[in-house]
């Protein structure tokens, strides 16, 4: 589908009622007076980083700012934010930029469509479903019973399913991943290394779940993505067990939830959240003998490890941009360098998408540009 501005939103006459033309705009955007004119004219498009900071600018949402005509289909996408935060406008406006970016990079692909993943027939999201799936899938695909990220890794990659490695930061305003399904079947998923490597993990079955039921949207979507990561990667069969000791563990109950975490490499808020649905096949559906929440949290963050994926990977501080690229195809098997690279080949050093690069990777205006210039030697 072909997105341009809307001409009804950015005019002349609208500019001039915020009190702006096309030089203010310019100046304020960082481009030329005559990329400006193109813009009004229908000429061109604002590349992702200029089109987010142009709606910021003109206190316009994504949505009102383009608009969409042609025969191809619109980019579905899925962000999750950290800690289930509500997404607002600007993360709606930042999540379309990036799959306009990731859209135009994957023209560049040459990674194939993989096998195709037999969608669920009249999936549900409750937890019983989501955990006879993923005991299926987890046959299917002679997965072990306690999962590491590279039998996800090789999960993905066999389904055709793109990875892009991104340094999101832990407390900024980006999420955990992001999800682009793109026209003709092709997803990216973007991944925040910048996660505890539990949570990485969890994040990673979570998109799969999204993949394999996308007869649901929305909430129930959400819902069915979260019970599947659960039961996969701690099955109810090891919740049954450990809900059963509780009785006889007392006080020590908030413990052995933490080492049994530890033990599977789940954060111990997903063990608790399996013992609740445990508790559930068992009949307790009023007192419920589990420990509170708080203190299984608090427990947690007292003997969390809270190296996160890009520092079991690269170490502390920025990797280069060789060794970025090395083991994001080693270890993620990503084929999202080797598109950037042909996209950067077939753009010329005279247009460098180095505030698309770096918004999309969570990189500095810097560390973008020592990655266009080595992937552009290397394309």
């Amino acid at each position: 589908m072909e997105v341009k501005l809307n001409p009804n939103v950015f005019n002349a006459e609208a500019l001039q009622a915020k009190g702006l033309n096309a030089s203010a705009v310019a100046k304020s955007l960082g481009v030329s007076r005559e990329c400006v004119s193109k813009w009004l004219g229908g000429e061109s498009l604002p590349k992702p980083d200029k089109l987010l900071a142009l709606g910021v600018l003109l206190g316009v949402a994504y949505g009102e700012l383009v608009v969409r005509f042609g025969d191809v289909a619109t980019p579905v996408v899925n962000f999750r934010r950290k800690q289930n935060r509500v997404q607002d406008a600007e993360d709606e406006q930042a999540c379309d930029a990036f799959a306009t970016f990731i859209q135009q990079v994957s023209r560049y692909s040459q990674a194939g469509s993989g096998l195709t993943i037999a969608p669920l027939s009249n999936p549900r999201s409750d937890y019983d479903y989501a955990a006879m799936a993923a005991d299926f899938f987890r046959r299917q695909l002679n997965l072990p019973q306690k999962i590491e990220s590279r039998d996800l890794v090789r999960w993905f990659k066999l389904f055709g399913i793109n990875l892009i490695p991104a340094f999101w930061g832990d407390k900024q305003y980006y999420g955990n991943a992001l999800r682009v399904s793109l026209p003709k079947g092709a997803t990216w998923v973007v991944l925040n290394l910048d996660s505890k490597v539990c949570d990485f993990l969890f994040w990673m079955a979570h998109e799969i779940g999204h993949s394999i039921a996308p007869g649901l949207e929305g909430s129930e979507s959400e819902k069915f993505a979260d019970n599947f990561a659960n039961a996969l990667l701690f099955p109810p069969l090891e919740a049954d067990a450990l809900y059963a000791r509780l009785p006889s563990l007392r006080g020590a109950a908030v413990g052995a939830i933490v080492r049994k975490a530890k033990e599977w490499n789940v954060s111990p808020y997903t063990v608790l959240t399996a013992l609740r649905f445990a508790e559930k096949r068992h009949g307790k559906d009023n007192k419920s003998s589990l420990p509170p929440d708080g203190a299984v949290m608090a427990a947690a963050r007292r003997s969390a490890d809270d190296t996160t994926v890009a520092e079991r990977v690269f170490g502390k501080g920025m990797p280069s941009p060789e060794e970025f690229v090395k083991q994001g195809e080693q270890w993620l098997m990503t084929e999202f360098f080797a598109a950037l690279a042909a996209y950067l080949v077939k753009l010329g050093l005279d247009n460098m998408p180095i505030g698309s690069v770096a918004h999309l990777l969570g990189l500095s205006p810097d560390d973008a540009y020592g990655l266009i210039m080595y992937l552009s030697k290397r394309g």
